[in-house]
């Protein structure tokens, strides 16, 4: 991660300066970037009772896939045939390392778009149900699933095109539709998720172990379920479109979500009777590694918070307000997954910039507080940044170098603000996500 370099302790917190708090904030989001690293995390939890040595059919996707399918090998899986979907860049890496453990020919990897899906999803989505398919009784199924296994499995249903299921998921995005709605929406709208694919596996025995990118981690919306019962229905998925009177939706989704609607059998989705799910690495566990790597330092740790949701100026002036109330050497850790209800703003940035930048115009003048939001994926919205980290000198830095901070904010800029104040968080993509972490100090 890119950072200030150190300049004190937090034991020093009375006579800490903005940067030092900035070291000290990184070493706690550092710490929380390595709770959620997907091969230790497969290490740790390798479910060896559950394999008992027979051959496995490993399915993989999501943005953690590479990293975990390297973990599984590691481990002494006895793989017999298996596919791997991973984000660009990833799958050449991947093919090497399969080719010196002597499972180039046994083990296909795909390379798949994220957010949105693209062609090459849907062929690397047709792959993973070919392969589910091939699993026979007495054998085991190993799912390894992390964020970005929803968009990795794209399977647009009946009539419907890959068009249709680009729209939807990019219109509900722009609305501010939390991710929990979103995956309601796409469960019903393609083939593969809300347990379809754990359908696809019978008769063989199924384990997933899943990098949790859902807040309270809901296994039918983490990837959009693909090995998960689903209790959503097709007038579950309607009324997301209602309550956010959604523009340019198709006539084919709606029309499909109407004929759905009320059918018998409608939902849950038929699962293979043996599944068994086990989170790896979750949004509590990165704040839990946050708040402990503070307090080694010295630091009290007033607050440790999950399940943090809403719009992100909202969630960051509340944050603000709860900074103010701690004591020297005091801080926050919060967990969760602000929202930025975007509409026509044409500005960039993504929800932890934004968190980060209107605390930032929330803490103005104010001495001995610094707040920082990560994106674990460290991609945060159309960006290179991860999110960022400000104190009360920052936003008198955006002002000096030209930013109209209101302005910026009305179009949703916060990149472009946050660069002018050297504020923005760099860690490149992680190749994990297990959502946003915040933490906030007094000094």
């Amino acid at each position: 991660m890119r950072r200030s370099g150190d300049s004190g302790g937090g034991s020093g917190a009375e006579t800490m300066n903005g940067r030092g708090a900035r070291d000290v904030i990184a070493g706690a989001l550092v710490a929380a970037l390595r709770a959620a690293d997907p091969g230790a995390a497969v290490r740790r939890s390798w479910p060896a009772e559950d394999l008992g040595g027979r051959e496995v059919t490993l399915l993989a996707t999501g943005k953690a896939s590479a990293a975990m399918t390297r973990a599984a090998i590691a481990m002494g899986a006895r793989i017999a045939r298996g596919v791997v979907t991973c984000v660009p860049g990833h799958a050449e890496l991947l093919r090497a390392d399969l080719e010196r453990a002597g499972l180039g020919s046994v083990i296909r990897v795909y390379e798949a778009d994220h957010p949105f899906a693209t062609e090459r999803n849907i062929e690397s989505a047709q792959a993973v149900a070919e392969f589910a398919r091939l699993a026979g009784e007495g054998e085991v199924v190993l799912g390894l699933v992390s964020g970005g296994a929803s968009a990795h499995l794209a399977s647009p249903a009946g009539d419907l095109t890959l068009a249709d299921v680009r729209a939807i998921a990019g219109a509900l995005l722009r609305s501010g539709a939390t991710i929990r709605e979103i995956n309601t929406v796409r469960r019903r709208l393609e083939t593969l998720k809300g347990g379809g694919l754990a359908a696809l596996c019978d008769p063989a025995r199924v384990v997933v172990l899943v990098v949790s990118d859902v807040l309270g981690d809901d296994l039918s919306a983490i990837g959009s379920g693909p090995f998960a019962r689903d209790a959503t229905t097709f007038g579950d998925a309607l009324g997301v479109l209602e309550r956010h009177r959604l523009e340019g939706v198709s006539e084919g989704v709606t029309r499909f979500l109407r004929a759905g609607n009320g059918r018998t059998g409608d939902s849950p989705a038929r699962v293979a009777p043996e599944v068994r799910h086990v989170v790896i690495a979750n949004n509590a566990m990165a704040v839990e590694a946050a708040a402990a790597a503070l307090e080694v330092r010295g630091w009290r740790v007033a607050e440790r918070r999950v399940g943090v949701e809403g719009e992100a100026k909202e969630v960051a002036n509340h944050l603000c307000a709860r900074v103010r109330t701690l004591g020297r050497g005091d801080a926050l850790v919060w967990g969760g997954e602000p929202t930025v209800t975007v509409g026509d703003a044409d500005g960039v940035g993504g929800r932890n910039q934004e968190v980060a930048f209107v605390a930032s115009m929330a803490l103005d003048g104010e001495n001995g507080v610094a707040v920082a939001s990560l994106g674990t994926d460290g991609i945060d919205g159309p960006t290179d940044a991860a999110g960022g980290v400000v104190d009360g000198a920052t936003a008198s830095k955006m002002r000096a170098r030209g930013i109209d901070l209101h302005g910026a904010l009305e179009r949703h800029d916060s990149y472009t603000a946050l660069t002018a104040a050297g504020a923005l968080l760099i860690t490149g993509p992680t190749g994990t996500n297990v959502n946003d972490v915040i933490v906030g100090l007094r000094f």
